[in-house]
């Protein structure tokens, strides 16, 4: 999973819940994982979170965070870490 190469490089942030924008943020999800980016304010770019509700599959969706980490998802939130280029 991409989060542990994060943790293992010393990039990674766990359970810091107050990412910058631009920043990758990531749930545990059996087993591969999930990432979204930041974007400030509460609000992620995330895909697939809403398509069971619109019917789409491959979904790109504007969602606040708190949609993954609570709600109907809860899903078990593990950090966030920067974006790494290259």
């Amino acid at each position: 999973m991409q989060w542990e190469h994060y943790v293992d490089v010393g990039l990674a942030h766990p359970g810091d819940s107050e990412p910058p924008p631009g920043a990758l943020v990531f749930w545990d999800t059996d087993p591969f994982g999930h990432v979204a980016v930041y974007l400030g304010d509460g609000e992620v770019v995330t895909n697939d979170l809403y398509d069971a509700v619109t019917g789409r599959h491959g979904g790109v969706y504007l969602a606040p965070m708190s949609d993954l980490s609570g709600g109907y998802w809860n899903l078990p939130y593990l950090g966030w870490a920067p974006p790494v280029y290259g």
